[in-house]
């Protein structure tokens, strides 16, 4: 029996998934690196927090397991971005679950942001109405350009993972 032919979608998504998925873990890799080398930048004091939202001291204590966290996620979108190209079964799913994984981190993110500004225009308020008011204003518009990007970037994600479930795009991984 013949294999089914190789789509350049999965073709495509794969390369596009090795070259991301290396440079973040270069990227990673620097920023773990940065933390050995310098562990009292990546441990801000808890006062430069003061004002801010828990969560947002939360992120900065626990900074340095985040970015090993990102670094172990990377290395594993790169080896499934790498057997997506050699079509084994279980990276098709592993990219499912990485591109779910993200949509939920994408959502996250956005509602973080959404409280770290809060915190911004919360201090700033106190400071003088002008810069109050122009602070407020430009975090609202960044945060609507956050949400609109991550709502965006959540769609591609979806519609690859759709695209992955499909059954043509399936057949290419039963050897």
């Amino acid at each position: 029996m013949n294999a089914p032919p190789r789509s350049l979608f999965v073709t495509n998504l794969a390369w596009i998934s090795i070259a991301v998925s290396a440079s973040y873990v270069l990227l990673a890799g620097l920023e773990n690196l940065a933390a050995l080398v310098v562990p009292e930048a990546f441990l801000p004091p808890a006062a430069l927090f003061a004002g801010f939202p828990e969560s947002v001291a939360w992120v900065a204590s626990h900074l340095r397991e985040l970015l090993l966290g990102g670094l172990a996620l990377g290395v594993v979108a790169l080896w499934a971005s790498i057997d997506l190209m050699r079509r084994r079964p279980w990276s098709r799913i592993a990219m499912i679950v990485l591109l779910a994984l993200l949509i939920v981190l994408l959502a996250a993110s956005v509602a973080w942001q959404a409280l770290l500004y809060s915190g911004v225009r919360e201090i700033v308020s106190g400071v003088d109405d002008t810069i109050g008011a122009t602070v407020g204003a430009v975090t609202i518009a960044v945060q609507v350009m956050v949400a609109i990007v991550a709502l965006g970037t959540a769609a591609v994600f979806a519609w690859l993972g759709w695209r992955l479930t499909q059954p043509a795009i399936r057949a290419e991984f039963h050897s």
